[in-house]
């Protein structure tokens, strides 16, 4: 039995290797399969944490974006509305100065609209209707006095329910709206003014 123990020992030995060796190269295996795993779920993970931080920044961007619009669109009304105020105050001292030339131009404006011999009725303040009355010798033009007028004419044509106003309010409005459009082409290019409103 002696004999056989060496060679016992030796096939022990030998399936003892064998066995270690498989466990050796399935642990390998294993450990670069996980570790394969390990680097895909990495890159997944940095991929959308990358993906993530995109929608975030542009979010962000958007957000500042659209603060910014809103801001410019504040300046812009403020400037706006200081011009127009501006120009309401000049305009008032202007017409007091020179009414009496520009009532008649008002006036012409508007029954420039007129067609052929239509009936016109011009409203104006009380104190401006002895000029207007002066000025146009037409008799399809009815002049009337209207508190509610202030410098300029408002002008009826009765046969269309046609009613024009070119009161220096009026043409500021006009000029007013003007302006912001003005302005909205040039510092909002493109933009949708609603939908920032």
């Amino acid at each position: 039995m002696d004999l056989l123990a060496p060679y016992i020992d030796r096939l022990i030995e030998d399936q003892v290797e064998a066995i270690l060796r498989e466990a050796r190269s399935q642990a390998e295996a294993r450990l670069a399969r996980a570790s394969r795993e390990l680097e895909a779920m990495e890159e997944e993970a940095l991929r959308r944490a990358e993906a993530q931080a995109r929608v975030e920044r542009a979010r962000h961007d958007a957000q500042v974006r659209r603060a910014i619009k809103e801001r410019l669109l504040q300046v812009e009304h403020q400037v706006v509305s200081q011009a127009v105020e501006e120009a309401r105050r000049r305009l008032r001292e202007a017409y007091r100065e020179k009414r009496a030339t520009l009532l008649p131009r008002l006036a012409r404006e508007i029954l420039t609209l007129r067609q052929g011999e239509e009936p016109v009725r011009l409203r104006v303040h009380p104190e401006d209707y002895p000029i207007l009355q002066k000025a146009l010798k037409d008799s399809a033009v009815q002049v009337v006095s209207d508190p509610e007028v202030n410098g300029g004419v408002v002008g009826e044509f009765p046969s269309r329910g046609l009613r024009v106003s070119n009161t220096l309010e009026s043409r500021l409005e006009r000029a007013r709206d003007l302006l912001l459009e003005h302005f909205y082409e040039v510092i909002l290019p493109g933009e949708d003014l609603e939908a920032l409103a």
